[in-house]
C-alpha cells in the first residue's frame, strides 16, 4: 500500500507543471496532521487552483522544489519507513523512521536528497 501511494504521489507530481515555476517552495509534515490535498499550479497554488492529489488519514508529505526540479518524502503515522522520490530520478527510495515524528524537508529539490545514507531504492 505504501508502495501504491509513495508511486501515485511522484506519477502526480512528475505529470504537474506544478513544480516547472520560477519559486521555490519546500514544507515539513507533522504526522498528526490529516488528509490534506495537494493543488498546483504554474505561478503559485491555492485551495481554488487545479487539485493534484490528496494524502490519506495519517500520510505526511515534505516537499522541497526549484524551478527545474522537485524532491518528495512520505510517510505514515504508523510507519517506520519513509518513501521518497525525485524528478531526476526514477528510484523510489525508502528510510528508516520513527513513527508520529515531522518529516523533515528534504535537503535538496533533487535527486541527492533520497540517495544518500540511509537510503536504499526498492
Amino acid at each position: 500500500m505504501k508502495k501504491i501511494i509513495a508511486f501515485t504521489l511522484v506519477s502526480v507530481f512528475s505529470a504537474t507543471s506544478a513544480f516547472a515555476t520560477t519559486s521555490v517552495a519546500s514544507s515539513a509534515s507533522v504526522l498528526a496532521e490529516v488528509g490534506y490535498s495537494v493543488f498546483g499550479d504554474s505561478t503559485a497554488a491555492t485551495a481554488t487552483t487545479a487539485k493534484i492529489g490528496r494524502l490519506s488519514t495519517g500520510v505526511g508529505l515534505s516537499f522541497s522544489t526549484s524551478a527545474a526540479s522537485y524532491a518528495l518524502i512520505t510517510q505514515h503515522k504508523n510507519g517506520v519507513r519513509k518513501y521518497g522520490s525525485a524528478s531526476d530520478s526514477t528510484a523510489i527510495t525508502w528510510a528508516t523512521a520513527s513513527k508520529d515524528t515531522v518529516i523533515a524537508v528534504p535537503s535538496a529539490a533533487n535527486a541527492s536528497s533520497i540517495l544518500g545514507a540511509g537510503w536504499s531504492v526498492m
